[in-house]
């Protein structure tokens, strides 16, 4: 059963550029979009939207991140532009 999950997380990964969100969302090209609750892998992006709660593990950069609710960063983050309208928390990796 693992080995089916990380044949499927690698696929995923692939066919979206290293974008892959654990939880409510979805991946289109360089844009996530994270609903409820969610885990984000770091990496180079377009846009990332949070409407709730989401983690996103590695450094990270983006042309437009916006959160309306909670995100934590566990990496660098770099970003063109930042709309939050609640918390945004960096972690040290």
């Amino acid at each position: 059963m693992a080995e089916r999950f990380d044949e499927y997380y690698r696929a995923l990964k692939a066919r979206h550029g290293g974008a892959v969100v654990y939880g409510s969302g979805r991946v289109l090209e360089r844009e996530v979009e994270a609903l409820g609750s969610a885990v984000i892998e770091g990496g180079s992006y377009e846009r990332i939207s949070v409407t709730g709660s989401a983690v996103i593990k590695g450094d990270v950069e983006v042309s437009r991140l916006e959160v309306s609710g909670s995100c934590s960063v566990e990496g660098s983050l770099r970003a063109g532009s930042i709309r939050s309208s609640g918390l945004l928390t960096p972690q040290p990796p």
